[in-house]
């Protein structure tokens, strides 16, 4: 006779040998040092997922590795870091975070990216001492943030001991595609598996492993029922499916299996039976008092009915939480329980959750499963959840408040204050394209007030995305509105509809006329617009100064004003005062309070892409290249991990202009392409143009540089300057020497714009001792160079002895920043004017080719293609994985290639000496960038 499941001990997982043993290979890899691992399991439910993952544990713990275990459950998904961070404090021996590490992530759940960065800083740390393995199970259950963070850890412990492993059910871009998806496009190593059916033999031995011994015939039969299913095949030994079923039964459950509970419970108590509907009702796991309170009995009164699920192999019990053994099991008691009885008990939960004041959030799943169309209480409870949960789930957050409004149903007044809700939830949430979709539905019906008010949830994202047509369609006015709204599509509307504007302007305050439609008093957040516009504008036309008050005025009279409608978003307004204040010459100050991201007051982790790549500009100005690379990067990165496209013109032209200083030209018309094309970044085109010697390459830069509001644009107009200069075409000189002479009155007091306009001006009259007594203090080391260049070579024919040390100069302050394209061109002027100088290298190593590499670029090269990741090549020179990162895209376009695939098939042939690589080296002179091979024998 069958006996019940749920032996205690464990039989032994059967059928799986192929996926375990990819899985412990993977395993064996991390422990060795080979870098983290993300394994991904997918199986329909009852293919024996959670008994696969016990397997995996249990090797990894006699491998040495420190274990994190847990399984998600329906109800994360209103609870932020609930499945992840079970798994950080359970699940092993010993807790992979300590409460102390653990306590400290919590302040950040409202600052998704920070938790992120700080958790993987604390694995690193771990993982240092032993191995990690990381192991979630029932994934697509799992609460947005855990999702989130997910997705950056696998490109954040890439050279570290950790192994996270999430298996669930296959959903398609649900949790565990997100993760595998992202980890796959930072590069990340990811295994997928897919625990498909058992095979016949495998079935027999499961069955074998419960009975103690052999199937009889007739078992055997019965069990080709299970087709392949671990699950159902231990519950037909264990007689819980009914034999004969041709098709799912009601919800999709397992042939025979409702049948078979339901035959299970019959000889069960009512009180049993009643118990188990409550528990299916309240989830897969619950606490007795809540079952009793939903039951109107007792706790006390229920441990008899306890004890009769237990031995009916439906429950168990860990002395905290109830839980059915399966979800499976739950589902069938569930699929059985009456609707209106379900009803019922559905609305009994939401109301003990929400008796004494509770928090809505809980309960917003029974009220989402026994709620109806027009029901005003349940719309109130939904709303007041999606609000809970916005700080720190808003992407659970965004789901409730849509369908809030779905069950708003005929009441127009309810629809329109709840649309007015469902935009600024899900711009919040950081779903700005679906708001817009949503938006342009409901305007199209809307009362004046929630219009007007929808357009000002919108309009500050235009602004800072520069989406000027778009929001000069959307800020129309809205005559019947209240006149603060009005006012405040107006200050859009002046943006939007005029571009950079010539001449004085008006003050910093109200905006002007159109911003005004009556008499009323100046409303802030209107005038913070405005203030914003003008600053912009200044900033468009150069006027520095002006610009960096204008900014100031509208984050003064934003401040406390950011959940009103239209309210500008600071990060912009902030990062756009920090440029300012560098090209002003606060560069070292800036980059001093910019280190960090939490050193800057008013920005948080959603404003990180943003900084970054503002970071990145004014380290280019700064001369510090492989920095500026590292943050532009950065920028590309987190922009992507939280879905900010909106800084990557920005960040792109930085990795270009960087490119092409470093001789680069194909990762330049790269950075080109992935921006969209030519037309995307003028000033970067134009710039490889001239590189490319094209003859109107230095009239492009020029018109360019006038329509740009990138920073450092006198630097630009000295460069088709010089290159116009040295093309003799006067005309182009002669407007690029105008326009940086208009950038210097314009900002009096700047001594670099000053520098930049003199040195202009120097070329037509080959007297440059204003520029360097302008630049001699400079932060600029390019500008200097530069400077230094163009006085060496027109004082070549006069002085010779004054012009070698001055492009001597110029040629050290480019090989400094590693500014590979001007020094070899210096270097050429050099040879030219007859200098020899032993081991000087720079001007004479081709284009391409491994001549072309760097002593550098050369050893990085060589551990690349021995199998070295970033970080452990870096390990191995003694720099940051950072500056291995630069070193190996110019090592790409040197070659020509586009992997370290194509480079190991490159190199390998070759050994160190041939290569021209000391296999010993440490990296002792790995601290220079680009042109470190300049100075090499």
């Amino acid at each position: 006779m069958a006996r019940a499941a749920g032996p205690a001990v464990e039989p032994t997982l059967r059928g799986r040998a192929g996926e375990l043993e990819a899985v412990l290979g993977e395993l064996r890899r991390v422990a060795r040092g080979g870098g983290s691992q993300l394994v991904v399991v997918d199986g329909e439910p009852g293919m024996g997922k959670t008994a696969f993952l016990r397997a995996v544990r249990e090797q990894a713990e006699r491998g040495g590795f420190a274990v994190g275990a847990a399984p998600a459950g329906e109800g994360d998904r209103t609870t932020p870091l609930a499945t992840l961070g079970l798994a950080l404090r359970a699940g092993g021996r010993v807790p992979l975070l300590d409460a102390e590490s653990f306590g400290a992530l919590l302040p950040l759940v409202g600052q998704p990216l920070w938790l992120a960065e700080r958790l993987a800083a604390l694995l690193k740390d771990a993982a240092a001492a032993r191995p990690l393995l990381v192991v979630l199970d029932d994934v697509h259950w799992a609460d947005p943030l855990s999702v989130f963070v997910l997705r950056i850890l696998p490109a954040r412990l890439a050279d570290s001991r950790v192994v996270l492993l999430l298996c669930g059910r296959p959903v398609p871009g649900g949790p565990a595609d997100q993760v595998g998806s992202a980890a796959e496009e930072g590069g990340a190593p990811v295994l997928r598996l897919v625990l498909g059916p058992l095979t016949e033999e495998a079935v027999l031995e499961v069955a074998r492993d419960r009975l103690g011994g052999p199937a009889d015939r007739q078992l055997a039969m019965r069990l080709s029922e299970a087709r392949g299913v671990p699950f159902l095949a231990v519950q037909i030994v264990a007689g819980l499916v009914e034999a004969g079923g041709a098709g799912p039964d009601g919800g999709g459950l397992p042939p025979g299996l409702l049948a078979g509970v339901r035959r299970r419970l019959a000889p069960a108590s009512e009180l049993c039976r009643s118990l188990l509907r409550a528990g299916a009702v309240l989830g897969p796991s619950f606490a007795l008092a809540d079952a009793a309170h939903l039951l109107s009995e007792p706790a006390v009164r229920l441990l008899a009915p306890l004890e009769e699920a237990l031995a009916a192999g439906l429950l168990t019990d860990d002395g905290q939480q109830v839980r059915f053994r399966h979800d499976l099991l739950r589902r069938a008691v569930y699929e059985d329980v009456p609707p209106s009885v379900r009803q019922h008990l559905h609305r009994s939960a939401a109301e003990r959750l929400l008796s004494d004041g509770g928090a809505a959030a809980p309960a917003a799943p029974h009220v989402l499963a026994c709620a109806r169309p027009g029901d005003t209480e349940a719309v109130e409870v939904l709303r007041r959840a999606a609000f809970e949960l916005l700080d720190t789930m808003a992407v659970t957050s965004a789901g409730l408040i849509r369908q809030a409004y779905d069950l708003a149903g005929d009441d127009a007044g309810l629809r329109d204050t709840l649309g007015r809700d469902v935009v600024d939830v899900l711009i919040q949430a950081r779903q700005f394209g679906t708001a817009e979709d949503f938006a342009a539905t409901l305007l199209a019906q809307a009362a004046p007030e929630t219009e007007a008010g929808v357009r000002l949830l919108l309009a500050p994202q235009l602004w800072a995305d520069g989406r000027r047509a778009d929001l000069a369609a959307l800020a129309r006015d809205v005559p019947s509105a209240p006149s603060a709204l009005r006012r405040r599509l107006a200050a859009y509307r002046v943006w939007a509809n005029e571009g950079p504007q010539e001449g004085p302007q008006e003050p910093f305050g109200e905006a002007p006329g159109e911003t005004r439609p009556d008499s009323a008093a100046p409303d802030p957040v209107a005038a913070a617009v405005a203030a914003a516009v003008r600053a912009q504008r200044a900033e468009a036309a150069g006027r520095y100064a002006e610009a960096l008050a204008g900014y100031r005025r509208a984050l003064e009279l934003g401040a406390g004003r950011s959940r009103e409608a239209g309210a500008l978003p600071a990060a912009p307004l902030l990062v756009r005062t920090l440029v300012m204040r560098a090209v002003l010459g606060e560069v070292d100050e800036v980059l001093a309070e910019t280190e960090t991201a939490g050193g800057v007051p008013g920005l948080d982790s959603w404003a990180a892409a943003r900084l970054a790549a503002g970071r990145a500009q004014v380290l280019l100005g700064a001369g510090r290249l492989a920095q500026a690379a590292e943050s532009a990067s950065r920028a590309l990165r987190l922009a992507g991990e939280i879905g900010d496209p909106s800084v990557a013109p920005e960040a792109r032209h930085v990795l270009g202009r960087i490119a092409l200083l470093q001789d680069r030209r194909s990762d330049a018309r790269a950075e080109l392409a992935a921006a969209g094309g030519r037309a995307a970044l003028p000033v970067l085109a134009a710039l490889l143009a001239d590189a490319e010697g094209r003859p109107d390459a230095a009239a492009r830069l020029v018109r360019a540089a006038a329509d740009t509001p990138l920073p450092w644009r006198e630097e630009f107009l000295v460069e088709a300057a010089c290159s116009a200069h040295h093309a003799g075409d006067r005309a182009t000189l002669e407007e690029a020497v105008r326009q940086v002479d208009v950038l210097a009155d314009r900002n009096p007091g700047a001594g670099c714009l000053s520098g930049a306009a003199a040195l202009a001006r120097g070329l037509a009259s080959a007297d440059f001792d204003a520029a360097q007594r302008a630049l001699a203090v400079s932060s600029r080391p390019l500008l200097r160079a530069r400077a230094s260049e163009e006085a060496g070579r027109a004082a070549l024919a006069t002085d010779r002895a004054g012009a070698l040390t001055l492009l001597e100069d110029a040629l050290n302050r480019y090989e400094e920043a590693g500014a590979v394209a001007p020094a070899a061109r210096v270097w050429r002027r050099l040879h030219t004017a007859g200098v020899r100088r032993r081991g000087r290298r720079a001007a004479t190593r081709p284009a391409t080719g491994w001549e072309s590499l760097t002593a550098t670029e050369r050893k990085v090269a060589w551990l690349v293609a021995q199998g070295h990741t970033n970080r452990s090549a870096a390990a191995r020179l003694v720099v940051a994985p950072s500056t291995v990162g630069t070193h190996l895209r110019s090592v790409f376009g040197k070659l020509g290639v586009t992997s370290r695939v194509q480079l190991t098939l490159q190199v390998v042939g070759m050994d160190g000496p041939a290569a021209g690589v000391d296999s010993s080296t440490t990296g002792a002179d790995a601290g220079a960038t680009g042109a470190d091979g300049a100075t090499t024998a």
